[in-house]
């Protein structure tokens, strides 16, 4: 039916990571919020005594009472059964060795941590809130029914924490089984046991075994609660490589406080990259301000570009400030406080502003040579028709001119300093007779 309500469907997470006896303390002294990174965590939702599921407040004292009881009870029977074989050496030598872990050594440790959630909108849902439905009764139900499903009564401690951004649950695991020692007789080919040791096998466990079961288990059991499995990204990993294809990008989960710390430090670089953007910005406006003021006080004839250092800068103009002041009294120069505030920028003004105020200078030198040009040209043609003139004018006329020839000539004569025209020889005489 249109508009009918379709819940969203999320997927089941679960990680794990594996542990040794000595992280124990450290865990435990977080679940009691104690010490690690506690940034994230809701003060007013902590409550650890009231959020353990299995195992007491001493579970973790328990399990390392137990794993060293394992450890001493292990080296005593393998003395004993070195004594029962006669093998006084082996005796000697394995008293004065101690005690041996009761494990295997590995990259990972004997025990695990299991962590189990999923998205936060999960836990949120409004009409699941509305339907009366309590979601987090309803996950802890579920992982604690797994839990045993899959680890048996190996599961020495769970508990389940609200104080943080979601609902999820911490397990840890501590797979003790016993292991049979033997010994092969080379002439029957029979085979006896000689000892047994109590050890921690994590293997001994599907889930922690073959993890892509681990995930298949987890998703099948909360799949009544429309969670789904996660990504098969192992077998999509496998597919890939069967066909030559390129692989797809394996996930590594960061353990939570890995991950925030890398997400804090994300964000300090991004919260510096702004920082450094605006302090940019913040210059570049100031450039910008003073660009526009250096440019309007040189508009004004308030400042000029001063190139006789080694780079250009800008120097205030004075002024006078009236005709009827007294001699040598002007304005006082200033420059703007943008200005006189920046040294380096003013001059990097001054830089940007004297190649353009050159090239100005040289395009008004051009325009104006270009105008004496016509000028000269134009003086030029006038000169022939005045010369055509005084060379009708009697002497007695030329004479009545007086100041006013005197005049002419001088404007005449001052040609030579532009392109060399002057009167001829026949035409300055006549003017010069004529005083």
């Amino acid at each position: 039916m249109d508009g009918a309500y379709t819940p969203q469907t999320y997927a089941i997470v679960m990680r794990m990571r594996g542990m040794y006896p000595s992280d124990l303390a450290g865990y435990e002294a977080h679940r009691l919020r104690k010490n690690g990174d506690l940034n994230h965590v809701d003060r007013d939702r902590s409550n650890p005594d009231r959020n353990l599921l299995i195992g007491g407040e001493d579970w973790a004292k328990t399990t390392l009472d137990r794993i060293a009881e394992m450890t001493l009870e292990n080296h005593v029977a393998e003395i004993e059964s070195l004594k029962a074989r006669g093998r006084k050496k082996d005796v000697q030598r394995r008293i004065l060795e101690g005690p041996k872990d009761p494990w295997r050594p590995t990259r990972h440790g004997p025990l695990r941590e299991v962590i189990l959630t999923t998205n936060k909108a999960w836990f949120d849902d409004e009409m699941a809130t509305f339907l009366g439905e309590n979601r987090e009764a309803d996950f802890e139900a579920c992982a604690l029914q797994w839990l045993r499903d899959a680890f048996k009564g190996d599961v020495v401690h769970a508990r389940c924490d609200r104080d943080e951004t979601a609902y999820h649950i911490h397990a840890v695991v501590v797979p003790e089984t016993t292991v049979e020692m033997t010994r092969t007789n080379k002439k029957t080919g029979e085979c006896k046991v000689i000892a047994t040791r109590r050890m921690l096998q994590p293997s001994k466990h599907d889930a922690i075994e073959n993890y892509e079961l681990g995930q298949d288990s987890v998703g099948a059991a909360f799949s009544h609660l429309m969670l789904k499995r996660g990504e098969r990204r192992a077998a999509a990993i496998r597919a890939a490589r069967a066909a030559g294809e390129p692989l797809p990008k394996r996930r590594y989960h960061a353990r939570t406080a890995q991950w925030r710390a890398e997400r804090e430090l994300a964000i300090a670089r991004r919260e510096k990259a702004i920082d450094d953007r605006e302090a940019n910005l913040s210059t570049r406006e100031a450039e910008a301000e003073a660009v526009l003021t250096a440019a309007e006080m040189i508009g004004s004839g308030d400042v000029e570009i001063d190139e006789s250092g080694e780079a250009p800068d800008l120097r205030p103009v004075s002024k006078e400030i009236e005709p009827e002041s007294e001699p040598g009294q002007g304005t006082k120069a200033s420059l703007s406080p943008a200005l006189e505030a920046a040294p380096a920028t003013r001059k990097k003004v001054a830089g940007i502003f004297a190649p353009m105020l050159a090239r100005l200078r040289r395009s008004a030198q051009a325009e104006a040579e270009e105008k004496l040009v016509r000028e000269v040209a134009e003086l030029r043609s006038a000169w022939g028709a005045i010369d055509a003139i005084l060379s009708r004018l009697p002497a007695s006329l030329l004479a009545s001119l007086g100041d006013a020839r005197k005049s002419v000539v001088r404007s005449l004569m001052a040609l030579r300093r532009y392109g060399g025209t002057e009167p001829d020889e026949k035409s300055s005489k006549k003017l010069s007779d004529s005083r």
